[in-house]
């Protein structure tokens, strides 16, 4: 398993990625379901409800492989 990705809460519902300019939202499923999103960090499927989404580009992850951060 990769590092978690390392979020900072911004001002809105979103959060940036530590490091870079890529802003997550933190989002989840509603059915019907057909397939089911891959997490960039574990390479699982995300079989749970809710998910992180990046907004640059559709990379999704797991809750459980997010990491909050203060923001400095």
């Amino acid at each position: 398993m990769s590092s978690p990705i390392r979020l900072v809460k911004n001002e809105d519902a979103t959060a940036t990625e530590v490091g870079t300019d890529a802003v997550w939202v933190a989002t989840g499923y509603t059915e019907p379901r057909e397939n089911l999103d891959v997490c960039v960090v574990c390479d699982g499927d995300i079989e749970e409800w809710e998910l992180w989404l990046c907004l640059d580009g559709g990379d999704c992850a797991h809750t459980g492989c997010v990491e909050m951060e203060e923001a400095s």
